[in-house]
């Protein structure tokens, strides 16, 4: 079901249909909480780190509930009048945008009775509908504009805390070429389950072509789950999914700036905004406390082949693609539950690209 705003979209095709600007930061358009002072400060330090036009600033006046930091749910009804139009709005009066950019304090999920109960907001926005489509980026190897796909590619910067929010964008500013890329493999049953093995496929497919691009890679086979001992440039595994997973060991993994991520762990973006020592899943936002520049993380379950295509996501960013873009052509799905963590601008690799041979 597509999001039913047809002024709004219909001024929005307006634009996406007759203005064509490459990939900068005057295509991103920044949106915060003006009732959250630290989300306005967040908003502006972004917003001058990436040097975007002040106009490209969007400071939604939410109710009062949705002022305290630990506050990530809404309801359907919020996100369809609150959130939503409010965003596609103001794109519409603005020459360009490509990329969405939600600021901590804005809520990413969507928590009521509704059929879109667990969905992520961010996935949502992003494919301007109500319901689980198909990504017309799917695949794609080239730049993303969206005036050729109709759609919009949304990041968050987020994470435990405020620190951990700006460290997203620092990361990514002093983003370089660095660190091998580390595929750890499950241990039985995943990799003997026809349901599940796909995962492991696509992980030792994405290690034999990194290999081929002469990119540093780690992949693990049918050994315990481990943390290298040095910084990573690039991170798969199935988290706590992996019979011989361990908090330590989580804990362990170290980061270079630029790296990206995803965990199978279905639950990754479950808390992404409140730390609980008592956690069972592996989640994203630990590794961004812990130095990760970005990573996909969800909401709630999205299925397997609602994770990353790992044959897309690593080759794409290492050919030069940013994290957004990466992130977004190996994903198979909008409106789902896909919460992309990190400055969609960021790419090391533009200046200095592995290709394929």
């Amino acid at each position: 079901m597509k999001l039913q705003l047809t002024p709004i979209l219909a001024a929005i095709c307006l634009v996406l249909f007759t203005v064509a600007w490459g990939q900068s930061p005057s295509t991103v358009l920044v949106v915060g909480n003006a009732n959250n002072a630290s989300s306005v400060t967040l908003v502006n330090y972004y917003m001058n780190a990436r040097n975007i036009p002040a106009q490209n600033q969007l400071l939604l006046n939410l109710p009062a509930q949705y002022t305290p930091d630990n506050v990530y749910q809404t309801t359907l009804a919020d996100f369809e009048n609150l959130i939503a139009p409010a965003i596609y709005a103001y794109i519409a009066t603005l020459p360009h945008i490509d990329y969405i950019v939600m600021c901590r304090n804005l809520p990413y999920i969507i928590s009521d009775t509704s059929s879109v109960n667990g969905y992520s907001i961010d996935s949502l926005l992003a494919g301007i509908t109500l319901s689980k489509i198909s990504n017309p980026y799917y695949g794609a190897h080239s730049a993303f504009n969206s005036l050729t796909y109709g759609m919009f590619l949304v990041n968050r910067l987020d994470g435990y805390s405020w620190s951990d929010a700006t460290s997203l964008v620092n990361n990514s500013l002093t983003a370089m070429p660095a660190g091998p890329f580390f595929f750890d493999e499950a241990n039985i049953p995943f990799d003997t389950n026809p349901t599940y093995a796909p995962i492991d496929e696509y992980m030792t497919a994405a290690a034999v072509m990194l290999e081929s691009m002469k990119v540093p890679t780690i992949l693990s086979q049918y050994q315990s789950f481990y943390a290298p001992p040095i910084p990573l440039g690039g991170y798969r595994s199935w988290g706590n999914l992996d019979q011989t997973y361990t908090k330590p060991a989580f804990a362990a993994l170290q980061f270079a700036p630029g790296s990206i991520c995803e965990l199978t762990d279905s639950n990754s973006g479950r808390r992404i905004r409140a730390y609980d020592r008592n956690e069972t899943f592996a989640q994203m936002a630990q590794l961004i406390h812990q130095g990760l520049t970005a990573g996909q993380a969800y909401a709630s379950e999205p299925l397997v082949n609602g994770h990353i295509n790992d044959t897309l996501l690593f080759p794409n960013y290492l050919a030069g693609m940013n994290a957004a873009e990466s992130f977004y052509s190996s994903s198979e799905f909008l409106g789902w539950k896909s919460v992309d963590l990190g400055d969609p601008l960021c790419s090391p690799y533009s200046f200095d690209p592995f290709i394929m041979p």
